[in-house]
């Protein structure tokens, strides 16, 4: 009686692939963010290329 009727819910092997795709999906986003920072840097860059140029004349 103490035996109890278990119905597996995932396959064995689905935290896995659930871990692996929340790593990835985490791994996306901190890219994203650094592609962010990157377009700012450059853009920052620019800027003060741009006002050493114009000062410079």
């Amino acid at each position: 009686m103490n035996d109890q009727f278990q119905i597996p819910l995932f396959p064995p092997d689905m935290m896995q692939k659930i871990k692996d795709a929340h790593a990835m999906i985490e791994k996306d986003k901190e890219i994203e963010r650094l592609k962010k920072d990157l377009s700012h840097e450059r853009h920052v860059k620019a800027g003060y290329i741009g006002a050493y140029k114009k000062n410079k004349k």
